[in-house]
């Protein structure tokens, strides 16, 4: 309750907005579409009861979606989707990436299309059982690449990465350190007049 509490408050306060990460974390690619477009439903459902809201906006499980995926999301009225770059490439050799210069290419399916925004870099990473940290120069190098090849990027962040880290264990301590690094980010995007905004705003 504490937690749903704190996420009601950065909610609306504005500070951000809620998305879809599924209702189990699951491989969708292994439901059918049909079971995929309940969870879909079933998420926006407990989103709407803790929340009151809904969201349009899906990150799938272990980033990994297929076309029954996209089937799902429209049925549900989802038009956004972002999993990591190489699922982006690996689904359709990254052609379906949205690009902010050519928005009307992105569009040729009218009201049902679904943009893909992938995420382009994360604030930590997943390797071989351990969370390692990435250095913020990397994160601006590829802020500032993806910013010239899509007039976007996409950081991602996990709880995870704000912990302290001992033994290849998570400990339920916060690291004051990864706090400071992410102010220090934030503090140097916004001096390079880089905005931060939710998906939603980026299309």
């Amino acid at each position: 309750s504490k937690i749903i509490d704190k996420v009601k408050e950065g909610f609306n306060r504005g500070l951000f907005e809620l998305d879809i990460h599924g209702f189990n974390h699951v491989d969708y690619t292994n439901l059918t579409e049909q079971e995929q477009t309940k969870s879909l439903t079933d998420a926006n459902a407990k989103l709407n009861l803790l929340f009151k809201t809904t969201s349009h906006v899906f990150i799938p499980p272990l980033n990994v979606y297929n076309n029954d995926t996209l089937k799902a999301m429209q049925k549900n009225g989802f038009n956004i989707i972002s999993s990591a770059d190489y699922s982006e490439n690996a689904f359709d050799g990254g052609k379906n990436i949205f690009n902010a210069s050519n928005i009307s290419m992105n569009q040729s399916n009218g009201a049902s299309s679904i943009f893909h925004i992938p995420e382009t870099v994360s604030f930590g990473d997943y390797v071989n059982g351990t969370w390692i940290d990435e250095p913020n120069d990397n994160i601006i190098g590829n802020v500032t690449d993806n910013i010239n090849k899509y007039g976007y990027a996409v950081i991602t962040l996990h709880p995870q990465n704000f912990v302290k880290y001992e033994n290849n264990t998570l400990k339920d301590i916060v690291d004051d350190s990864r706090i400071k690094k992410l102010s220090n980010l934030i503090d140097y995007l916004m001096s390079k007049d880089i905005h931060l905004y939710p998906f939603s705003r980026i299309i």
